[in-house]
């Protein structure tokens, strides 16, 4: 079902730059897609020639050799940020007002990387920035929106459901691989103060791991709700005590006896994250449970919950604009690290709902689907879903309106052009 975006989204390459020798010209698409001559074209020292041509670093790294189809092209790129200058007499300008995605009004495009909030607001105020999107914390957004000088000159918007929080659990953790032990941490979490003062009412609470604002969002399933006393009663059905008076539960797991403890990896040095992740250990605490949270960063913590190296993991899921596609993330098959099931969750049941979805053409049938396979999860809780946050952008009122989008980051920059003096 997701053959329309998938195509639209391949990057169409200038053979002119990537291809020079034209050695891709006579190979006909349908032989990559024949298995009889797949071995032929992996023996062929033209192809040899063409993926040694393609492979060289110049490609990913020097701005003089990347080229797209794009308007753009790459000026400067480095940690700082990235310059783009149009090109001149590029083909979509031409075409623009038939498709107006092709639209594109600055010259230059500067994209400056920032690392803090301070910082960033300081550069709003002196002018260095007209587009902002990324993490902005919600009190300093609510901050800067409230001062007047800065909402004369910007429009503060909340856009969209284009990721959610969830805690990811590692099922080949014994002490969290039964999901009693999980529904049990459902009801240890303080919804409320996450929504209303982390995230300063800027997001919603979700039942299973689907944007809230899609057609096919189980809305009918009841949200967990903050209960410590449910919590234990849970665990003391499981089998979970404190039997040595430390006052954290433990339990005989393959004939040894192990205290309900483990690590939640977490990116701490985002304010959010760090408030969010001692407040569980707090309240999990109550409810008998140790929490190590392990602070680490995303490329870290991407790096490690791919390989199976952690317990759980608090991690954003970025979304997808089109259909929800489960496969790489909850189909047994897409087990990682080949695939993106870090939580290493099987279910035959629901491979069984994720492959029908996804070959489903009628509308209505695929909805219906969605509502089993959400049903399944909210039983199983391969993951534990927790919010969805609204966008936070801020962009110039220079602009002539229409830059804004639903979409990451929350707006097209090519969009921006001036509004009449």
């Amino acid at each position: 079902m997701l053959s329309l975006e998938t195509l639209c989204s391949i990057a169409i390459l200038p053979s002119y730059n990537y291809d020079a020798a034209n050695r891709m010209t006579n190979v006909p698409l349908s032989d990559f897609l024949d298995t009889a001559k797949l071995t032929l074209l992996a023996a062929d020292p033209n192809l040899k020639a063409f993926v040694e041509d393609f492979s060289q670093p110049k490609f990913a790294n020097d701005p003089n050799a990347i080229s797209g189809s794009g308007p753009y092209r790459m000026e400067v790129m480095n940690e700082q940020g990235a310059i783009l200058v149009k090109k001149q007499n590029w083909w979509g300008d031409k075409v623009a007002e038939k498709y107006p995605m092709l639209a594109a009004y600055p010259k230059k495009l500067v994209y400056k990387v920032v690392k803090d909030d301070l910082t960033m607001e300081n550069m709003v105020k002196n002018g260095e920035l007209d587009l902002v999107g990324g993490v902005i914390t919600p009190t300093k957004f609510l901050e800067m929106k409230e001062n007047d000088s800065l909402a004369a000159k910007f429009n503060f918007l909340t856009l969209g459901y284009t990721q959610f929080n969830r805690w990811l659990i590692n099922h080949r953790n014994p002490i969290i691989a039964d999901v009693q032990v999980r529904r049990a941490l459902t009801h240890i979490i303080d919804y409320d103060y996450f929504v209303n003062q982390v995230q300063r009412g800027m997001a919603v609470r979700i039942a299973t791991p689907m944007p809230p604002n899609r057609p096919y969002y189980a809305k009918n399933l009841p949200l967990p709700d903050f209960n410590i006393a449910k919590a234990k009663e849970i665990l003391a059905k499981a089998g979970w005590a404190d039997t040595d008076g430390d006052g954290i539960l433990d339990k005989v797991i393959d004939g040894k006896r192990q205290p309900l403890s483990f690590r939640v990896m977490a990116a701490t040095s985002i304010k959010t994250n760090e408030l969010f992740a001692n407040s569980m250990k707090e309240t999990a605490r109550q409810a008998g449970i140790d929490l190590v949270i392990v602070s680490a960063d995303l490329a870290v913590m991407s790096a490690d919950t791919r390989s199976g190296n952690y317990d759980s993991a608090l991690l954003g899921a970025a979304i997808f604009p089109g259909q929800v596609e489960y496969y790489q993330r909850f189909h047994s098959k897409s087990l990682s690290p080949a695939g993106d099931n870090r939580a290493g969750y099987i279910n035959p049941k629901a491979d069984s709902l994720i492959v029908a979805i996804r070959t489903e053409p009628d509308v209505a049938k695929r909805n219906e689907l969605y509502l089993q396979v959400q049903q399944l999860f909210y039983e199983d809780l391969p993951e534990i879903p927790l919010f969805a946050p609204l966008q936070r952008v801020i962009i110039s009122k220079k602009f002539v309106e229409g830059v804004e989008s639903e979409n990451r980051p929350g707006y097209y920059e090519h969009f921006a052009r001036m509004k009449p003096e």
